[in-house]
């Protein structure tokens, strides 16, 4: 699709992305199982982070290493 192009029509029975960050917003199956994927990484990304700063402070995110 060129840049230029006018935009599809996404009344359709597509699964409709629009402000949804790319999550479908009528198949509620999918929504959900994507919910569930983003909320168990973020879970991950928050371990690692406590993992941190129990271990080295909070200086070892803010400091830059010489």
């Amino acid at each position: 699709m060129m840049a230029f192009a006018p935009p599809k029509n996404t009344d359709g029975p597509k699964m409709q992305t629009k402000m949804s960050t790319w999550t479908p917003l009528n198949h509620q199956l999918l929504n959900d199982r994507v919910f569930e994927e983003r909320r168990a990484l973020l879970g991950k990304w928050v371990n690692i982070l406590n993992i941190l700063f129990l271990h080295y402070g909070f200086s070892c995110l803010c400091l830059p290493k010489c």
